[in-house]
């Protein structure tokens, strides 16, 4: 099924990341350009890093693109993304719910006509969860090494579509 990818910077969302935190960088994964980027700039990737992604009202998500651009082996080599339904709470009492979680990032999982299930290359970075997600948080975590940066060119999200009135 294809997804219908929107700007998350539609929604004004409030970003922070466990590195590189400043607000001109972190914009840089909201600006719809694929020549800049938000990166950790350690030009490695230890296993600890994350991104916060706080939205203004709830939504029901399908799918978030963590596209890369053109930097093609900044892609997170695993990755986990825990759910809040309102405020983010990664230091309370509220653990959310993890709603996706690859530790070997092996690439988006993607179906041929006949319904048959293939990875993507592994620098298409689409999480689609495995049903619909009632957020208003979402942390996105690299869980895994490797001698390169994670980047993110441009933050894509797929929904189910708003009832309208």
């Amino acid at each position: 099924t294809s997804l219908h990818l929107e700007n998350l910077s539609t929604f004004s969302p409030t970003l922070r990341a466990s590195m590189n935190n400043t607000e001109s960088s972190l914009n840089r994964m909201l600006d719809g350009r694929g020549k800049t980027r938000w990166s950790e700039k350690t030009g490695n990737q230890n296993g600890s890093e994350w991104i916060e992604i706080s939205l203004p009202s709830e939504t029901t998500a399908l799918a978030l693109d963590l596209n890369v651009g053109k930097f093609s082996s900044d892609f997170p080599r695993g990755v986990r993304v825990t759910s809040w339904p309102r405020v983010c709470d990664k230091r309370g009492e509220d653990k959310g719910e993890i709603v996706y979680e690859q530790a070997q990032w092996l690439g988006s999982v993607n179906f041929t006509p006949q319904g048959f299930p293939y990875y993507k290359p592994q620098n298409q970075v689409i999480i689609r969860f495995q049903s619909a997600v009632t957020t208003q948080c979402l942390l996105v975590e690299q869980t895994s090494s490797a001698p390169f940066d994670w980047s993110v060119t441009r933050l894509r999200i797929a929904r189910l579509p708003t009832k309208s009135t």
